[in-house]
This record gives C-alpha cells, structure tokens and sequence, in this order.
C-alpha cells in the first residue's frame, strides 16, 4: 500500500494511525529509498523525445535571442508534461535544458566562456522558478549546484589557492548535507515530496564533501594514501547509515577504490592477482550492504534512537 492509500484507509476507519505508521514502516524497510522520478517505460521514452529536440535546439540555435526563444518553448513543454500530466522525469531533462540553453544565451550575450559567475546566478534563479512553478524535487538540486557552481566560479576568478577551493568545498557540502537532514526530518517514512528533494540534496552533497576533504588532503600529504582517508571513508560511512541515505556511500566509493590501490602499492601488497581482488572485494561489500543495509543499521547504530539525533533520521528497525 502506497501512502494515498494508508491514509485514505485511516479516513474510512478500516485501520488506525497507529496501524498505518507501522505499515509505511515495513514498506519504507523493505524497499528502502524509492526512486520516484519514473512511473513507468513511457516516462522514459517521452524524455528521450524531449532530449532529442534539446539536442535539436542547441544545434540549430546561433544567436542569443534564439536560445531565449528556445527556452520559453521548454517552458511550454513543461506546462503540459510536468504541471498537467505530473511527469518528473521528462521534467528533468526538460529543466537541465531550459538551464543549458540559458547559460548559452547568457555567455553569448557577456561574452564570455561557459561557467561565468552572472550565468550561474541566472540558472539558480530559473531552477527556483522552476520549483515554484512544478515542485518538481530535483530543481532544488540544480538549485544547490548552481549556487556552488556560482561560487566556485568566482573563487577563480579572484584567483584564491586550490586550499581555498576545497575548504569552500567541503563547507558547501556540510550545509548542503544539513538542509538535506532537515528535509528528511520533515518526511521520517519518506513517503512525500520532502524525502525526493532530500534525495536529491544528499546526491549533491556527497561529492561536495567527498571531493573537498580529498582534495584538501591530497594538498596537505601530496599523498592519496595513508590511514586518514580510511578512517574517513568509515566516518561517511557510518554519517550515510544513520541518515539511511545510500547516495552518500557511492559518493565515496571511487576514492575508496583509488586509496585501497595506493595502499597496497605502499605495501608492497599489489600484484596483478591482488589488484582485481580488490575490486571483487569492494564488489561484494556492495552487494552484502545493498542487502542487508537495514539490518546492520538496526545492530551497529540502534544507540542513535536514545540521542536527540533520532529526530531528525528515519527509524532504527531492520527488515
């Protein structure tokens, strides 16, 4: 039973609250972070439909009025596809593409190379129209990334050092890791619209802090090896299993690959043999944690339900 349905069963009195709080529980279990930016295959097929005429669009615009006249021909897109028939995934490429087809005419217009600080403002401005006008989850995303991407253009400009770069970094990651906690919070069952922009947050937060932390240590060590990164890879690891949110293990998991090499070429543990098991290795604890993620949620972090942390993280209980 989906969530309309719990909550239209509370309201004809078939269950109580109490009930249907512990059926969204086994649901939200059992199928851990739901994707539901797609329906169904016709969801899929409209947005290759849509991406074949952004690439049109982009091949046959020269002009910057041209790339403005596009962009309002997504819009209309998106009034029939995301407001009238509610769909998200075509709502998505239609997005990034009114986005691409504005930081064009904007970098036509000042002149400039793709990137500049003023394009990036705009494209966080229309990502927030965007959400206000559709609600559509992943806006908040593009909202997030623009705003960094804004950021990180003008650090460059300014012509700061690469420390100051990562620190930036790592700081943009934690807020936006914080907002995404908060958003989760606000949907402990991750049954609304609440937990998708969450998703959505946690996506763009995990590189954030896992490319700047490296970064600021591979500036410090000149090093990709060592115990630090490690202990920090375990450290993301257990912050992914107490918010539940995957999408900040897979973050992490190519600089865990790269740092495991490194290490056992420091050892002198590194043959040919041993290098594929590494990765046979990492494969497996791939499989085994997509498996029993809750289950050793429930074990190894069972305590945070006692903290005022629980407030704030989907419930501790194993499927």
């Amino acid at each position: 039973m989906n969530a309309d349905e719990l909550r239209q069963a509370v309201e004809k009195g078939i269950i109580t609250e109490e009930q249907a709080r512990k059926l969204a529980q086994g649901e939200n279990a059992e199928n851990g972070e739901q994707l539901r930016f797609i329906r169904s295959f016709g969801d899929f097929f409209i947005a290759i439909g849509v991406l074949i005429v952004a690439f049109a669009a982009h091949a046959m615009t020269q002009s910057q009025m041209g790339y403005f006249g596009w962009a309002a021909a997504f819009v209309l897109m998106a009034e029939f596809l995301v407001k009238r028939k509610r769909l998200v995934l075509p709502g998505m490429v239609i997005l990034i593409t009114i986005l691409s087809l504005l930081q064009s005419a904007l970098d036509y217009a000042l002149q400039t190379e793709f990137g500049s600080p003023q394009a990036w403002v705009a494209m966080a401005a229309a990502s927030a129209a965007f959400y206000w006008r559709y609600r559509l989850p992943f806006a908040v995303m593009t909202i997030v990334v623009s705003v960094a991407a804004g950021i990180f253009a003008s650090i460059l400009d300014s012509g700061f050092s690469s420390q100051t770069y990562s620190i930036v970094l790592v700081l943009l990651g934690v807020i936006v890791f914080g907002i995404g906690v908060w958003f989760d919070s606000q949907d402990l069952l991750r049954q609304t619209r609440y937990s998708d922009t969450a998703f959505w947050l946690h996506l763009a937060a995990a590189p954030m802090m896992t490319h700047g932390v490296m970064f600021t240590y591979i500036i410090a060590t000149e090093s990709f090896g060592g115990l630090l990164p490690v202990l920090f890879y375990l450290l993301f690891f257990s912050m992914a299993m107490i918010v539940d949110r995957r999408a900040l293990v897979v973050s992490g998991m190519g600089y865990m690959l790269v740092t495991l090499v490194i290490n056992a070429v420091d050892f002198d543990l590194l043959s040919a043999s041993n290098f594929v098991w590494i990765f046979v290795g990492l494969g497996f604890a791939a499989i085994l944690l997509g498996v029993y993620w809750y289950r050793v949620r429930s074990i190894a972090f069972s305590w945070v339900a006692q903290t005022p942390i629980a407030r704030f993280v989907p419930p501790f209980e194993s499927s």
